[in-house]
């Protein structure tokens, strides 16, 4: 019981994991070498009284031959002398003493036999609480001390540990380091570097082999729903980098980008070179709706433009002369 008791004192005092295990092992051995070792001192106990009880069992038929043949022979001599019969009377008085020990030693016999089936029984109730033993492990908080206990539950052994739950790590922080573009016929790779609390990844990355666009046109590619967004996103991110055109002022020439988006409200508006959305002007042109040669329109309206095609179609046909013409 004193090992049991160094096992469990170092289960409690135990730190590491490795030490908590070895302990646990260390204390579940002795458990089952003293209980075996109880088992087999009874056993040997057993096993020496039956040994006992079978010799005095022998030298009381041994003696009690010895009385027989005695009292035959104290028989026969008693009609040859009363010596030989007092001899007799005496050695029948030791032959009962004798049958009394023999009595006595078969009863001790019996009690070391009783007293081995109890050790036995003893033994096979022990053997039971090892065989049916049941070991529970229980978490106790970070920081908590280590627990071992041995009891009794429903007729066997019953050890419970408490074993304490390790110390929260920290949470990294990873972030990207140096991307490198890789020739196609290279191995692509990644490394960390940093700290296991800041780790940085650096991406070793091939690019693609240069494809063929070869008998594209009026072929049909069918791409999927995915791909769509994909190339969505893609064009979108290539989109977010392509600046604003810069408009044109009277000292500097303007630079090339998306068109600025109109503003609500600017749907007659057109984009001017200076990159801003103006309302055109003169939007209303007089026409002259009469003939006058003293209009200063610089359009011609509409009734000079059908006057004109009146004359050319009637001296293509010949129905005007040139002095007609210039009487108009």
């Amino acid at each position: 019981m004193a090992k049991i008791d160094e096992y469990i004192a170092l289960i409690r005092n135990a730190i590491y994991g490795r030490e908590v295990r070895s302990a646990i092992a260390n204390g579940i051995e002795q458990c089952y070498v003293d209980n075996q070792g109880a088992v087999d001192d009874a056993v040997e106990r057993a096993n020496t009284a039956a040994s006992n009880a079978t010799t005095a069992t022998q030298n009381a038929n041994e003696k009690a031959t010895a009385a027989n043949n005695a009292a035959t022979n104290a028989n026969e001599k008693a009609g040859l002398a009363n010596s030989a019969a007092t001899n007799a009377n005496e050695k029948a008085g030791l032959a009962n003493s004798a049958a009394t020990n023999a009595n006595e030693k078969a009863t001790a016999a019996n009690n070391a036999a009783q007293l081995a089936n109890e050790a036995a029984d003893d033994a096979n109730a022990a053997s039971a609480k090892i065989d049916n033993m049941t070991v529970k492990a229980n978490v106790l908080p970070a920081g908590s001390a280590p627990t071992a206990t041995v009891s009794d539950v429903s007729g066997h052994k019953h050890i419970a540990f408490g074993i304490p739950r390790g110390n929260t790590g920290t949470t990294p922080n990873m972030s990207i380091g140096t991307v490198e573009t890789l020739n196609p016929d290279q191995q692509a790779g990644a490394t960390i570097t940093g700290t296991p609390e800041a780790p940085v990844l650096n991406l070793r990355i091939p690019k693609g082999n240069t494809g063929s666009i070869d008998n594209v046109y009026g072929s049909t590619i069918p791409v999927s729903e995915s791909d769509s967004r994909s190339i969505k996103q893609v064009l979108d991110t290539k989109l977010e980098s392509v600046p604003v055109m810069g408009g044109a002022s009277t000292s500097s020439a303007g630079a090339s980008g998306l068109v600025p988006a109109p503003a609500a409200g600017n749907a007659t508006r057109y984009l001017r070179s200076d990159g801003t959305w103006t309302v055109p002007p003169d939007t209303h042109v007089a026409v002259d709706s009469a003939l006058s040669k003293t209009s200063t329109n610089p359009v011609r309206n509409s009734v000079v433009t059908a006057k004109i095609e009146e004359i050319v179609a009637n001296t293509v046909r010949g129905n005007m002369t040139v002095e007609q013409v210039k009487a108009l």
